[in-house]
């Protein structure tokens, strides 16, 4: 899965599903990007945790998601971009 979403003077606003798995860059120019999420089963029934590390950094931030051990090479990217509105990354059951 790769996503890169680009707006300006509107919201922007990704869900992805429990089984992503990957590195995400989000950036907004006038307020702090979000990340929601749930807590939700492996969807893989294999019992693995699922570990999701971010870090805020001005008006930008940018993490990783994996199920139990992290992967060297990420599966999956997501780039979310607004001008002038917030930018959310939700993960969660759809």
């Amino acid at each position: 899965v790769t996503i890169d979403s680009k707006g300006s003077n509107d919201r922007a606003t990704v869900l992805m599903p429990p089984a992503f798995e990957g590195t995400f860059n989000l950036r907004t120019s006038n307020a702090q990007p979000n990340v929601i999420s749930d807590e939700v089963e492996d969807p893989s029934g294999e019992g693995r945790p699922r570990q999701i590390t971010w870090n805020r950094f001005g008006n930008g931030a940018n993490g990783q998601v994996t199920w139990g051990t992290p992967r060297s090479k990420p599966k999956s990217w997501v780039h979310i971009e607004s001008s002038n509105s917030p930018v959310t990354l939700y993960l969660r059951d759809v």
